[in-house]
């Protein structure tokens, strides 16, 4: 997730853009970070060996919620030189809006990573706002996403929050199956 320096406060403390005081723009900021950064970037020694990549992630809450804000983000991203660094983006998501919003990450390579607690026992740490499980509508996105894309969705990573009541055992045997 991109940061930007809290106004007003310590100058080394950070608040995440999907934080942002209401009124202000989390896309506007973010462009700014980036402009900052290719400035920092531009003061390095001169070379054209390539240099280490440049990831900008979004996670935190659920970033796709923000959706327009993140294509902003990415749209602008992709217009600006790096200086002989490869940009790459990363997500963290609960994956409710995933199919709705997968054209896009998958045009721009997402590297995802699925925060998912296993199957569906595990269902009453993830409601949806209206209090509902929330397990099949992320089983379908899943389902959908990899029929659309195969290719990317082999690439994607997955966590589980385990807890008193998770049998490790199930839920590792429920990821392999």
């Amino acid at each position: 997730m991109l940061y930007r320096k809290r106004q007003q406060r310590q100058p080394h403390q950070l608040i995440p853009l999907g934080k942002q005081q209401e009124g202000s723009d989390g896309a506007e900021t973010a462009k700014s970070i980036i402009d900052y950064l290719v400035v920092l970037f531009q003061r390095e020694a001169k070379s054209d060996a390539p240099k280490e990549p440049f990831a900008i992630s979004f996670y935190g809450g659920e970033p796709l919620v923000n959706f327009d804000v993140i294509r902003q983000i990415v749209e602008y991203a992709k217009c600006v030189e790096f200086r002989n660094r490869s940009l790459f983006f990363t997500m963290t998501t609960n994956a409710m809006l995933l199919s709705k919003h997968a054209d896009f990450l998958s045009h721009h390579n997402f590297k995802m990573l699925i925060s998912l607690d296993g199957n569906k026992e595990h269902d009453s740490y993830r409601k949806t706002p209206n209090g509902s499980p929330s397990f099949d509508i992320v089983m379908k996105n899943l389902m959908d996403v990899e029929s659309m894309f195969p290719k990317w969705f082999a690439t994607f990573r997955y966590n589980a929050v385990f807890s008193n009541i998770s049998d490790v055992r199930n839920i590792v045997e429920w990821f392999k199956s």
